[in-house]
């Protein structure tokens, strides 16, 4: 691994020190990322990410109201009805 492979690298290796998933995916095209138990982070055959964290939205209700969508559950007008939605991430 040459020094600038090591700075592109970097925040991934920090993260896998730390002890976060670390996902990759082959350079030749594959399209779906994996979770790397034992990465190899000298070999360029792959790309490495830090797995990202699922977003969570709140998509809000009120009766003879079109839904509006909201961060978090205190942006919620009140007396409209938040369900709480969570991105699944494999």
């Amino acid at each position: 691994m040459n020094r600038e492979r090591a700075k592109e690298l970097r925040e991934v290796f920090n993260a896998f020190c730390d002890g976060k998933e670390i996902q990759f995916i082959a350079v030749d095209g594959s399209m779906i990322w994996e979770a790397a138990l034992t990465p190899a982070f000298h070999n360029r055959a792959y790309e490495y990410r830090i797995k990202p964290e699922p977003q969570v939205i709140y998509v809000c209700s009120f009766q003879g109201s079109n839904p509006i969508v909201a961060d978090s559950i205190s942006e919620a007008p009140f007396g409209w009805a938040a369900k709480k939605f969570i991105e699944v991430i494999e």
